[in-house]
């Protein structure tokens, strides 16, 4: 059966299934397919190596939302939570496209597997000059970077509300007035897990300083200015 694009979600289910049972060939074959219907062709044509997608559906609005960062010379974006680093991949495909542009990722890389992955993939990029991985908790990491430096800031690693609250206070001292923080999973929920919890505390705390730009199940706001004596 061809992939169209109204049975997309079918087989992203069967990469996850296939990934699930050790097809990963098979699942990264799927996902590789799904990605080309959604205009990511780079994603077949370099061979990414990817077991799940969590990611691409959302394309549509990053496309739109992050369209005047497209090439922009000195480009700084933070990821925190990479996983097998499909929208680091992305990024760096068509956004971070200018030689000068750099992105941070932070992630605990819960097992070998999963670093391995997503070093494979940074590799096909063909722009791993660009990329800076760091392994280790959030927590700690964030607190290491530079402050007002990063243009873009994604935020798609812990579920639990104390740690998304906590990555959330942390990468606001991190963004440039005018950049972009996006949050991932807004609608996800589990008897333990809310992220949005955390998310509707951050945005009506930093309310007269940020601009929603879009919330759904993910979140982009702009930061407009800094809080005074913060």
């Amino acid at each position: 059966m061809n992939i169209t694009p109204e049975n997309l979600k079918i087989y992203e289910d069967l990469a996850l299934t296939c990934a699930k049972q050790g097809n990963f060939e098979e699942a990264a074959a799927y996902i590789q397919q799904v990605h080309t219907l959604r205009g990511w062709h780079q994603s077949k044509e370099k061979g990414y190596q990817f077991t799940a997608d969590w990611f691409s559906w959302h394309i549509p609005n990053w496309e739109r939302l992050l369209k005047g960062f497209v090439g922009y010379p000195g480009l700084n974006a933070l990821e925190v939570g990479s996983f097998e680093g499909m929208s680091t991949c992305y990024l760096l495909d068509h956004i971070l496209t200018s030689q000068t542009a750099s992105i941070t990722c932070v992630d605990i890389f819960e097992n070998m597997l999963v670093e391995h992955s997503f070093d494979f993939n940074i590799s096909q990029t063909g722009s791993q000059n660009k990329v800076n991985k760091i392994v280790g908790q959030s927590k700690k990491i964030l607190r290491m970077l530079p402050l007002e430096s990063y243009d873009l800031i994604y935020i798609d690693g812990s579920h639990i509300a104390t740690d998304v609250l906590r990555d959330a206070v942390l990468c606001w001292d991190l963004l440039k007035v005018g950049g972009i923080l996006i949050f991932d999973d807004y609608e996800y929920e589990t008897p333990i897990e809310k992220p949005s919890d955390a998310i509707d505390v951050f945005l009506e705390i930093f309310s007269s300083h940020t601009e929603i730009l879009e919330k759904g199940w993910q979140v982009f706001l702009s930061k407009k200015s800094f809080i005074k004596g913060g």
